[in-house]
């Protein structure tokens, strides 16, 4: 080890070993994982759904922070349930309902 202590010639490889073991392992896996993080190539393609350009929406402030309110007022239903058997199917009911209401279009069956 450090040429001070009385350690025979086996306890000096076992000790090198149990140090410098872990860091080689640790070494090792970290240049495997950045070989394939810099070799890896997309194996999944895109398909695309439609000939129809993506419009993405950019809702304003005020339209974000009614969307944020209606979607709120899903929370206030305590909607907890325990088990199968256990289920609080009247606030379940009411939740439908209330997201029926504020949110139509998502219950519509048009394409």
């Amino acid at each position: 080890c450090c040429g001070i202590c009385f350690c025979s010639k086996l306890q000096k490889k076992v000790c090198c070993f149990l140090i410098w073991f872990p860091v080689f392992m640790f070494l090792t896996l970290l240049a495997v994982v950045l070989i394939r993080g810099l070799t890896v190539q997309d194996k999944f393609k895109r398909m695309k759904l439609s000939k129809e350009e993506v419009v993405l929406i950019n809702p304003d402030n005020e339209t974000k922070i009614a969307w944020a309110n209606k979607l709120g007022g899903a929370i206030k239903f305590p909607t907890v349930s325990r088990n199968e058997t256990d289920q609080n199917v009247e606030e379940i009911s009411k939740l439908h309902d209330y997201l029926k209401t504020v949110f139509p279009v998502v219950f519509t069956s048009e394409n």
